[in-house]
């Protein structure tokens, strides 16, 4: 067992060095899903699937979501989106006319296309160009612009009205999503609002994580790989509550844990305060 764990470790360190750890992980998936006999299934699904826009290509599938699976991107997007509009019309924030709208992490476009036809002006970043240059060939209802993995990002200040960001929070080192929040709160006019997700106890899975969580407010994974999916984040309510909206200067006015679709990731709604 030692021996296997030592090889696999040597193999993943050869994969990180050469760049194609990613590259090897979409080969394993793409085979298992063949495997399994789903991907004849699939196909099928697809070609039959009424689309807002075009599917993006497997490879950027998997940068999103950690799967091939187009379907799975395809489902998932809409129920993100729609689980969105109630919790933002919950809080008396659904996209209107006059309101600019920023998917922060925007992927492919994964929530993003789902918006098509909302009376709202929608903008797009991500720090991989790959996906922000997919999103500004196919989707033509966002604005989308590349962003760094640091701030700032280069739109104005008190310009958006909402800002979304799903499952970003979870891969960002504490410091760095702090950071985040404050651009985030820059960036919104006053009265606008953030709507983000992490991590909570609800999806640790190794024994005496939840308890740890709720002990030391954040559990971090693979902090070397900040801001890349192979680094997980994970926030104790009440370090949202008092680290991160007390970062920014906003002000929580939703809490909805375990309350997202598929992940079970923590929903979090914070507002900038008006001044006046």
């Amino acid at each position: 067992m030692n021996h296997s764990r030592a090889a696999r470790r040597r193999v993943v360190g050869a994969l990180d060095a050469l760049g194609l750890r990613d590259t090897a992980r979409l080969a394993r998936d793409g085979l298992r899903l063949a495997q399994s006999g789903d991907l004849g299934l699939e196909l099928q699904a697809v070609r039959s699937m009424t689309v807002p826009s075009t599917l993006p290509p497997a490879r950027l599938v998997y940068l999103v979501t950690g799967r091939v699976s187009r379907l799975n991107y395809h489902e998932s997007g809409r129920r993100a989106a729609d689980h969105f509009a109630q919790v933002l019309e919950l809080v008396g924030r659904k996209p209107e006319i006059g309101d600019r709208v920023l998917d922060f992490g925007c992927g492919c476009g994964r929530i993003l296309r789902w918006w098509d036809g909302s009376p709202a002006s929608f903008y797009g970043c991500d720090y991989n160009p790959d996906l922000v240059a997919w999103c500004a060939a196919h989707l033509p209802l966002a604005a989308v612009r590349t962003n760094s993995l640091e701030p700032p990002t280069g739109f104005e200040s008190d310009f958006f009205d909402i800002i979304y960001a799903h499952s970003v929070l979870t891969h960002l080192v504490p410091s760095a999503q702090e950071r985040w929040m404050q651009e985030w709160a820059r960036m919104l006019r006053p009265s606008g609002v953030v709507l983000a997700t992490t991590l909570g106890p609800t999806t640790c899975w190794q024994p005496g994580e939840p308890e740890s969580l709720e002990a030391h407010g954040t559990i971090v994974k693979s902090a070397q790989r900040n801001g890349e999916n192979l680094c997980s984040v994970y926030n104790s309510a009440t370090d949202v509550r008092c680290r991160l909206a007390r970062s920014a200067n906003l002000e929580l006015i939703a809490e909805r844990p375990a309350d997202m679709p598929d992940s079970g990731q923590d929903i979090w709604v914070f507002q900038k305060p008006d001044p006046t």
